[in-house]
């Protein structure tokens, strides 16, 4: 069921960064409404993904950094209004997926369990946020000189 899950979840974001490039290279609305909605539905099925896992017991790291870097795209999405910035944010998304597809379990990046060790957990949560916001601050800046040009 997780599997069938996560791929139709990896399906979903594969269809929206074919959206947003399309958007980026022909500026048509139809492209970005695509985009946008596939990513949508991407993201409530790894919120799903991500709730079964804490439920089990184990929270997969790569996962959780998307979901928290989707969130924070979402935020500064609806903020700024930038609709380049999916076009420079789900290709990343798309490369953590794949990540976890060929993940064997011998990283340290990979799925551990929270055993009651809430200050690695913390640890962890904010360490994934920060790299997620490092992104997107950089990618809001490289979006902005684009623009300016």
């Amino acid at each position: 069921m997780t599997n069938v899950l996560f791929f139709s979840v990896y399906a979903l974001f594969m269809l929206s960064v074919t959206g947003f490039c399309t958007h980026a290279l022909r500026r048509d609305k139809k492209s970005f409404v695509f985009g946008t909605l596939s990513s949508l539905m991407g993201f409530l099925g790894l919120t799903v993904l991500l709730i079964t896992q804490v439920f089990n017991s184990e929270i997969d790291n790569l996962l959780l950094t998307n979901w928290l870097m989707a969130v924070i795209y979402y935020y500064t999405a609806y903020k700024t209004k930038n609709r380049l910035l999916g076009t420079a944010f789900m290709p990343i998304v798309l490369v953590l997926m794949t990540f976890v597809v060929f993940n064997d379990g011998t990283s340290l990046l990979t799925k551990t369990s929270y055993d009651g060790q809430f200050f690695l957990f913390m640890h962890q949560a904010l360490l994934i946020a920060a790299f997620a916001i490092f992104f997107f601050t950089f990618a809001q800046s490289v979006t902005y000189l684009v623009k300016l040009r």
